[in-house]
């Protein structure tokens, strides 16, 4: 199949300027105002070097700053290279704490990763990143404004594969790679090579089609032994580990938070999941478990349970509290 290729002209220097204005000036309808910003604006302009990614992103960020020497501030951290990445952090760095690291969370996901809102916000209520509010608002409400917050700001955009999803912009995602660094870390196939590091807080586990074997998953179990602060642990598809597996791979999971195990194919769970003191979100979808252990009544501390598409579950623990 012939597939043409068309590579996208930069943006001229006028549409450059009107674009970062547009996201600077967000709803102000006055533009008297904004001429003392021109100058500077231009530049700043030039420097996003007709990426309209990196001017949708630098305009949010200037929404925020009310003077022209803040601006200015902005151009002069700008570097002249054709560095996106040292750009865009800028962005990232003056973001409000709170924004910070649920954004950096989001370095777990693989590229083009897709993802609902209400889901990332009750993994970010699951780590913890969710500032209880003043004003009597749950953490729904308030992780629904961070979320929005960042939509603002170019890091989240619609997904074109579906209207209630959304993705981080390949630039967006290696700056979320970047920022996370050791805290994030993906396992993809089985690599002997590869080691997690003893830092990595958040894991995700990509299953390739042949990484089904029992020898795998003991592979999987040897390297989680070397993380010893493991809060996230996110399986992407097809879990077809053993019990045996899962009963030698739960107790390694002392500080989690978070459990999502896409597909697992055993009919039963091992007790000791009832262990996990800190779980806050568990995730079975489409899993084949018949029913859940009575333990699970302890996990005191868990916010969101998921079992979407377990179309085998008869039974629910009987003093299990919703």
């Amino acid at each position: 199949m012939h597939i043409d290729i068309h590579n996208l002209e930069k943006l001229s220097d006028d549409n450059c300027r009107h674009l970062l204005e547009t996201y600077a000036f967000h709803n102000q309808v006055s533009h008297s105002s904004h001429s003392v910003f021109e100058d500077v604006g231009k530049k700043i302009a030039e420097n996003c070097r007709g990426l309209p990614l990196v001017l949708k992103t630098v305009g949010s960020l200037l929404r925020s700053k009310r003077n022209v020497q803040e601006w200015e501030e902005i151009l002069k951290n700008m570097l002249p290279s054709d560095n996106i990445l040292s750009t865009l952090k800028l962005s990232y760095y003056s973001l409000p704490s709170h924004l910070k690291q649920c954004f950096a969370y989001c370095g777990i996901f693989p590229k083009a990763y897709e993802f609902y809102k209400e889901d990332l916000v009750r993994l970010w209520m699951a780590e913890g990143f969710i500032i209880e509010a003043k004003d009597g608002n749950d953490n729904e409400v308030v992780g629904d404004a961070y979320f929005n917050d960042l939509v603002s700001r170019s890091f989240f955009q619609m997904s074109g594969g579906s209207q209630k999803c959304f993705v981080m912009h390949d630039h967006i995602y290696d700056l979320a790679k970047s920022i996370s660094g050791e805290f994030c870390f993906m396992m993809e196939g089985k690599d002997s090579s590869v080691e997690v590091p003893s830092k990595t807080r958040y894991l995700y586990v990509r299953h390739g089609d042949s990484c089904h074997s029992h020898g795998y998953y003991k592979f999987i179990i040897a390297k989680v032994n070397k993380s010893q602060v493991l809060r996230t642990f996110f399986s992407d598809k097809y879990f077809h580990g053993s019990y045996r597996v899962m009963h030698a791979l739960l107790p390694k999971f002392k500080h989690l938070r978070v459990l999502f195990l896409y597909d697992y194919r055993k009919k039963k769970l091992p007790n000791s999941i009832g262990n996990l003191k800190h779980l806050r979100y568990l995730n079975f979808r489409g899993a084949s478990i018949r029913k859940l252990p009575h333990s699970m009544s302890s996990l005191y501390n868990l916010q969101t349970l998921i079992l979407r598409d377990c179309r085998y579950l008869v039974k629910l623990p009987t003093n299990m509290k919703g």
